[in-house]
């Protein structure tokens, strides 16, 4: 079913002049009018829009016209002069479309704001510069078609700034607006970007009319009250309807915003996509709420007292669009577990500490969201672009982030499991962020600030660290295989000694008394080298080579040697006890004064090892190590229980 809110037009608003309020308010005592309150009520607007426009902030045109019409004023001669010749232009009709590019540089020309025939959309883009400025259009036009399509053509261009009316087709016309909203497009040729906007494909006749509708409408629900009225995608913005039966009524996808809606019946009404901003009144009132949806290039602002505690119903069925509203996130997304939030959370600005655990924000434009402190456990944000966006102190346990995080915050962050790889985290500051266990294979790091970030067992394979802050960061047991080190890359000396044995090797090489204590260092070549005395404890050197090396009197406690090969190596007086050998190869191993207390060596092979005794052989073999290749040949046809350690 089609969403009545995706096709609204984009209002436009209007501030009264100081001259313009003095006129105002004289025509209010001439009419009799005792009171701004008394007035709103007899016009049906809400009190709120009456008090703006006498306070010189911006209301929404068809309320100020409905304004000026009631104190008998020409609303054209109230409001300020830049904005009224601004939107008398959007409305003008003449010149052809077919002229000459290089004819255009005549000023103030009238144009055509929809070619009937070709059905193309015309509109208006204004550059912060001077009009005499401009030397070459061709190249100006070329520049917007780039960005949107070859049906892109300038028509106009005007003073006021450099104010240029372009056409094409409705496709063409629309993702080049949409480019300047998302600010993916901010200057053409150097000239910053002002605004943007479609022009308007109504005329004065159509507008009178479609505003005659409104206000006929608005007059029926006040006094001829009907259940079950059909009001979907109905205009009711700033309008007065306190007291109103609008029970069972069908408001799917109606303009609430700016309405007055205190003391209304609203039992059984359908609100499913229905706008509500911060400047709508409600009491009390019984919303179901599942899905809150936000328009594209709104902001929120604090409005504690649109939905109180008990007026939200989070276990309904229905969606809200809230413009305009910081709404208390408590209130609101409390219940918001494991939803399908596509599309619903395009733009999501100001949600400090919101619950969105387990959400679905696959794929959305996030740009500049401010989500500080928020719960996102398990969220999937998979291609999303978070560029920018304020992430810090937030829970983004087990989330997928393999998205666009390129100047992100994310300080102070809980990334624990979370799934990085591949993500473009270039200039995000991730200082003190924990990313302990975390997938940053492949990502993009390049200039991001990782000091004291917890990266214990994350995964950095060939992630592309160059010109990045580790300082006082905690890579244990992290995998820097394949990872971008340069050296404009801020690390520790430990960690950057530790990725070079891990890229580059270290056969034959003097280790003797190194610190690679929590050394991520599986599959490395340390083959033939001297590592007498160092610290490996808590290390991971699985399927590590290190055959022939020196490890007597290393500390190995704790770390994992399982699959790794030490044949031939020397090993006496390492303490090996409760350490990890499974599947590892002591084949010829020097382990004299060697500790093999509890370790685990399920499939370990000691053929030919030096240095145990009969006692110490036995035990192995019980606990399933492997002195023979009979004994292998057995073990491996063997399908009985592998032994456990003692």
């Amino acid at each position: 079913m089609t969403d009545p809110s995706q096709n609204r037009k984009k209002k436009i608003t209007i501030i009264a002049s100081p001259q313009g309020v003095e006129r105002a308010e004289n025509a209010l005592i001439r009419l009799g009018f005792d009171s701004k309150s008394n007035f709103a009520k007899s016009q049906l607007l809400a009190r709120n829009t009456v008090t703006k426009f006498f306070q010189r902030q911006p209301i929404q045109l068809d309320s100020f016209k409905r304004i000026c019409e009631a104190l008998k004023l020409k609303w054209i001669d109230i409001a300020e002069e830049e904005q009224s010749e601004r939107i008398e232009r959007k409305y003008s009709s003449s010149l052809e479309t077919n002229e000459e590019v290089g004819q255009m540089q005549t000023l103030h020309r009238k144009v055509t704001v929809i070619d009937k025939q070709s059905k193309k959309k015309k509109a208006e883009i204004i550059l912060k510069g001077d009009l005499n400025s401009v030397h070459n259009l061709e190249f100006i036009q070329f520049i917007l078609q780039q960005h949107s399509g070859d049906t892109i053509t300038i028509t106009d261009i005007q003073e006021g700034s450099i104010r240029l009316i372009v056409e094409g087709s409705q496709e063409d016309i629309e993702r080049l607006i949409s480019q300047f909203e998302s600010g993916e497009l901010t200057q053409v040729n150097g000239f910053p970007v002002e605004d943007a906007q479609i022009l308007s494909e109504i005329s004065d006749d159509d507008e009178s009319n479609e505003l005659d509708d409104k206000w006929r409408l608005v007059q029926e629900i006040v006094s001829q009250p009907v259940k079950g009225r059909n009001l979907r995608g109905a205009d009711l913005s700033d309008v007065d309807l306190s007291g109103a039966d609008l029970s069972g009524a069908d408001l799917s996808g109606a303009d609430l915003s700016g309405a007055d809606l205190r003391g209304a019946n609203l039992s059984d009404t359908d609100l499913s996509s229905a706008i509500i901003d911060s400047q709508t009144k409600l009491d009390d009132v019984h919303i179901p709420v599942e899905n809150i949806q936000l328009l594209p290039g709104e902001t929120l602002d604090n409005n504690e007292s649109l939905i109180q505690d008990g007026a939200v119903d989070t276990s309904g069925s229905q969606n809200l669009i809230f413009r305009h509203n910081r709404i208390s996130v408590k209130l609101i997304f409390a219940n918001l577990i494991r939803c399908n939030l596509d599309g619903a959370f395009r733009i999501l600005i100001n949600l400090f500490s919101a619950n969105l655990k387990g959400v679905y924000l696959r794929g959305l434009y996030l740009r500049g969201v401010y989500l500080r402190g928020a719960n996102l456990i398990g969220a999937d944000l998979s291609d999303a672009n978070l560029s920018s966006a304020d992430l810090s102190n937030t829970n983004l346990i087990g989330t997928d982030l393999r998205s666009n995080l390129r100047g992100a915050n994310l300080s102070h962050a809980n990334l624990w499991i979370a799934n990085l790889s591949h993500a473009n985290l270039s200039h995000a500051d991730l200082n003190y962020a924990n990313l302990s266990h975390a997938d940053l294979n492949h990502a993009d790091l390049n200039y991001a600030n990782l000091s004291h970030a917890d990266l214990n067992h994350a995964d950095l394979s060939h992630a592309d660290l160059s010109h990045a802050d580790l300082n006082h960061a905690d890579l244990s047991l992290a995998y820097l295989k394949g990872a971008v080190i340069n050296k404009e890359t801020r690390i520790d000396g430990k960690w950057r000694f530790i990725w070079e044995i891990v890229n580059q090797g270290a056969v034959c090489q003097d280790l003797s008394n190194a610190n690679l204590s929590g050394s991520n260092l599986s599959g490395s070549n340390l083959s033939g080298s001297n590592l007498s005395g160092s610290n490996l404890s808590g290390s991971n050197l699985s399927g590590s080579n290190l055959s022939g090396s020196n490890l007597s009197n290393s500390n190995l406690s704790g770390s994992n040697l399982s699959g790794a090969d030490l044949s031939n190596s020397n090993l006496s007086g390492s303490n090996l006890s409760g350490i990890d050998l499974s599947g590892a190869n002591l084949s010829g191993a020097n382990l004299i004064n060697g500790n093999l207390r509890r370790a685990i060596v399920v499939y370990a092979l000691f053929i030919g090892s030096k240095g145990l005794t009969e006692d110490n052989k036995r035990d192995l073999k019980q606990r399933g190590a492997i002195f023979g290749d009979e004994q292998r040949k057995t073990i491996f046809s063997d399908s009985s229980p592998v032994p456990k350690p003692k």
